[in-house]
């Protein structure tokens, strides 16, 4: 069980321009972020990739999302 106090925060942003999403991966640990697209709206969410993992972050956004673990969406700093 993960412990809320020491989960990092969970800050998503929303249809990121290009410049926040290089921040957004300059920032993580891993040089990597996630993103995950909402079917309903078609926002974009992008956020550090060590903060939450797919399924984590379409919960906490009340975004569906139904693909399996390891298929969502990385971004690095190619």
């Amino acid at each position: 069980m993960t412990d809320p106090e020491r989960s990092p925060p969970f800050t998503p942003v929303r249809n990121p321009t290009e410049k926040q999403i290089e921040a957004i991966l300059k920032a993580s640990s891993h040089n990597a972020a996630r993103q995950i697209t909402d079917p309903r709206t078609g926002d974009v969410y992008v956020w550090p990739f060590e903060q939450a993992d797919h399924a984590t972050g379409a919960k906490k956004l009340l975004v569906p999302y139904n693909r399996p673990p390891g298929d969502g969406d990385v971004l690095t700093l190619d």
